[in-house]
């Protein structure tokens, strides 16, 4: 897979502080990740990486084009529920 570094970076950050988010930061987290994806999908376009393209828009496929027009949020198995 190939992710940019800020994109992995929110990804840990969140990962770390899952279990006191609130699902208003967990939606903006996604649309902050989905800012971080389009940019780097733009970025591999551009750079003609289309494989690398390719595999990102795959990897987010469900979360850039969610059946139902949204994203479910869950807690996730073995985080505490608010």
């Amino acid at each position: 897979m190939h992710y940019s570094s800020a994109l992995l970076l929110r990804l840990r950050r969140c990962h770390a502080a899952a279990d006191a988010m609130t699902s208003e930061q967990a939606a903006q987290l996604i649309d902050d990740t989905l800012d971080l994806v389009h940019q780097r999908l733009i970025s591999l376009e551009h750079e003609e990486q289309t494989q690398a393209h390719r595999a990102l828009a795959e990897e987010f496929r469900e979360w850039r084009h969610p059946s139902g027009g949204h994203i479910d949020l869950m807690v996730c198995p073995g985080f505490p529920q608010a």
